[in-house]
């Protein structure tokens, strides 16, 4: 995982008629982002030197001027030599072969270990919307491993018709498709960042996908189902449910039965957006 992160740092040089080459910065310079809207700079005189532009409020995040011969790889859709999608980040993890074994769930410890991991990548203002540290499950269950699917969820109490079973109270989200990628990387299970992989759905509007979002909790375990039980909304048939931010029953389910609903095709996965425009 971490030669993953750095080939994530690496940044091409080009300087006059010399022959480019590439660096990579072995400090936390590395994480320094370079776009518009930059409050450093550059040194004219040493091109390894950043300088502060401007007096840089506490908490505020360090941005760099991009240099007209300094070509940035951490542009999600740039890379050229290394396309960066869901399916490369999987092959370099090996995760296609882990996957494919049954798999440990995460308990308690764990996902709140992931919700304090995110917290610190986006910082407090890019999570704002996680309102507990709380589970969203709302309903007595049990992790189990369930055959031709892998794990799942299954109610240990009968749930009647129009409960609520999951909400989106301890979920990460990311518009940032380099803050998804630190998040990864950071996490020192490779079994662990390939089930995060596994477990995200996309969000935006107009057919355009600009965000991702993990349930941090055993909501991501739901599985498909074409007849699921589960959905967005308790009075209408289950339609099209991946990105849903709520569950609950649309029927009444019996102790034992697995809690599903219906993915979209469409949602799933991070690919089109790790392959979308420059982070925001």
């Amino acid at each position: 995982v971490v030669t993953c992160e750095i080939l994530q740092m690496v940044t091409k040089w080009e300087d006059g008629d010399d022959d480019p080459y590439i660096a990579i910065d072995l400090d936390e310079g590395s994480l320094i982002k370079m776009k518009e809207g930059a409050n450093s700079i550059c040194s004219d005189e040493a091109n390894d030197v950043i300088h502060a532009a401007r007096d840089i409020d506490v908490g505020e995040e360090v941005i760099c001027d991009r240099k007209p011969h300094y070509i940035e790889l951490d542009d999600c859709s740039k890379f050229g030599w290394n396309n960066n999608n869901t399916d490369n980040l999987k092959d370099i993890m090996g995760c296609d072969d882990l996957l494919d074994n049954t798999r440990p769930s995460p308990n308690e410890t764990t996902w709140l270990y992931l919700l304090d991991l995110y917290i610190e990548i986006v910082g407090p203002k890019g999570s704002y919307h996680i309102k507990s540290n709380k589970s969203g499950m709302q309903v007595p269950y049990k992790v189990v491993h369930i055959p031709g699917k892998g794990r799942g969820l299954v109610a240990t109490a009968p749930v009647e018709r129009g409960t609520l079973i999951w909400d989106h109270t301890r979920s990460a989200h990311f518009d940032d498709c380099d803050a998804f990628r630190r998040f990864l990387f950071s996490i020192p299970s490779v079994d662990l960042a390939c089930d995060m992989i596994e477990w995200t759905y996309a969000g935006g509007s107009d057919g355009k996908i600009d965000s991702i979002t993990i349930a941090l909790d055993d909501g991501s375990l739901v599985n498909h189902d074409d007849d699921s039980n589960a959905s967005c909304h308790p009075d209408e048939e289950p339609e099209d449910d991946e990105g849903c931010p709520i569950l609950y029953a649309v029927r009444d389910i019996k102790a034992g039965e697995e809690f599903t609903c219906v993915y979209d095709e469409e949602l799933q996965g991070a690919d089109e957006f790790m392959n979308s425009s420059s982070s925001k």
